[in-house]
């Protein structure tokens, strides 16, 4: 994976973005994945996934994940998306709070990880939980996350 300043086409807007390429190392050939502004963590899950967190901005982050052996698709959870997947009081705690970033952790089977955190009005002191989104399925359960571990 490489990270290069993305070369606009003549006729787009040209910024501070930013492309993350997949590169194949036995025959060269690579590919562009995704484009981003600030910063982003990447992780290789071993088992044909790539992991991604975008740091969209100060109040915020989102999970991606790429599959490297279907160039086409990908998948981004972001706070509506996640808000929407997850039990009422979780929700409101993404939507109730300006600050809310989703970090992915791993891929287990078909089980992505993702921490979840962030403050704002409704918890001046913070929330911190863990979500476990199922690819296969499409279904997310969460628990929270103390200071010993996580807690179901």
């Amino acid at each position: 994976i490489r990270s290069v300043d993305y070369a606009p086409r003549p006729h787009e807007f040209s910024g501070l973005f930013r492309s993350l390429i997949l590169q194949n190392t036995t025959d060269g050939s690579a590919r562009e994945l995704y484009h981003y502004v600030g910063r982003v963590g990447v992780a290789w899950s071993g088992n044909n996934f790539l992991i991604v967190t975008d740091y969209v901005s100060k109040k915020t982050a989102r999970a991606l994940v790429f599959r490297i052996d279907r160039p086409d698709e990908y998948l981004v959870l972001d706070k509506p998306s996640l808000a929407a997947r997850i039990p009422e009081e979780r929700r409101v705690q993404l939507e109730r709070n300006d600050h809310a970033f989703l970090e992915v952790s791993r891929i287990e089977g078909s089980g992505l990880t993702i921490r979840v955190w962030g403050y704002g009005a409704h918890d001046p002191q913070g929330f911190r939980f863990q979500c476990t989104y199922e690819l296969d399925q499409g279904t997310t359960a969460c628990r929270d996350i103390v200071a010993t571990g996580v807690k179901p």
